[in-house]
């Protein structure tokens, strides 16, 4: 038995001998041995006292030593995982015959979890820094949308840029803005320029111009006020 403690102090008794357990140290207890001397709590066992809650800290997402498969015909591509942990995300993308099929994977990781639900055509899931909404690329029939919806479901809200060829969105770390790229073919362009738009479709800015050269993968600095992308 393994014990560790990230507040206050655990006193093990076991085969006539007492070990105290501090803060940040654990002890191992072997069954009808003494406990071991306490040392430094292990990776492992800080990242099990990571995903723990509530007051009595139990633990309720496994971190470490559970390892889950989910296999789909074709090439799997940005994976996610919702806030809380609950919920597999993936878009994924295949040839049907002649033709390229792509949409979703949408999997609870723990049963019961409630699974958002997209549109078939979807691809590029996130989930805002607070968890509360999500921000996806929609495939529709006169090219790609941005749009937005909570992450406990409800009406989809999107840019709504018909003939307009949209990237996948990027959020900012405070969830303010969303990036993305875009470029319009019916405008007579033909590489993509970097945008930012609010959560609500306002606010849509155009960050980068000219049609040079595309501008993509872009990322946000850690505190938002800058971004870095590839030409």
């Amino acid at each position: 038995t393994l014990v560790s403690t990230v507040v206050g102090t655990v006193t093990l008794a076991a085969a006539g001998q007492e070990v105290t357990v501090t803060a940040g140290l654990e002890s191992v207890v072997p069954a009808g041995e003494p406990p071991s001397p306490t040392v430094e709590m292990s990776l492992e066992e800080q990242l099990l006292w990571g995903n723990a809650a509530g007051a009595d800290l139990a633990v309720v997402l496994p971190a470490v030593h559970v390892v889950g498969t989910l296999t789909h015909p074709g090439y799997i591509y940005n994976p996610v995982l919702s806030f809380d942990g609950q919920v597999f995300v993936g878009s994924y993308s295949r040839k049907s015959g002649a033709e390229s099929e792509h949409g979703l994977i949408v999997h609870p990781v723990i049963s019961g979890a409630v699974v958002p639900v997209f549109p078939p055509e979807a691809d590029c899931v996130q989930y805002s820094p607070d968890g509360q909404a999500i921000a996806y690329r929609d495939f529709g029939p006169r090219g790609t949308d941005v749009c937005f919806v909570a992450a406990a479901g409800g009406a989809a809200t999107c840019l709504g840029q018909e003939g307009s060829v949209n990237g996948c969105p990027y959020w900012s770390p405070d969830g303010t803005w969303v990036l993305f790229y875009r470029f319009s073919p019916e405008q007579g362009e033909a590489v993509y320029n970097l945008y930012r738009v609010r959560p609500d479709g306002s606010g849509l800015t155009a960050l980068t111009t000219g049609q040079d050269h595309d501008k993509g993968a872009p990322e946000w600095s850690p505190d938002g006020s800058q971004i870095s992308y590839l030409v």
